[in-house]
């Protein structure tokens, strides 16, 4: 079961990467969508780095958690 936990860590990870990727994107990008408006493309860029931003704090709070169970169960 640890080798799918490992799995499912880096998909989390990976996952997390592409909303920053795709939010850098957006933001900094002059002319990567021309249809967008600016200001909805700019308020748009930042939900997917705010997003990504909670979704790694949840991931590391797991991990340590995951972690503090782990010490747990090795002073029994």
């Amino acid at each position: 079961m640890k080798n799918l936990d490992k799995v499912e860590k880096y998909i989390s990870l990976f996952v997390v990467s592409l909303y920053f990727i795709a939010g850098g994107y957006l933001l900094f990008c002059q002319r990567c969508i021309t249809m967008m408006h600016k200001e909805f493309r700019i308020v748009f860029a930042l939900i997917l780095i705010l997003y990504g931003a909670y979704r790694l704090a949840r991931i590391l709070l797991i991990k340590k958690s995951d972690d503090d169970e782990d010490e747990g169960d090795e002073d029994e």
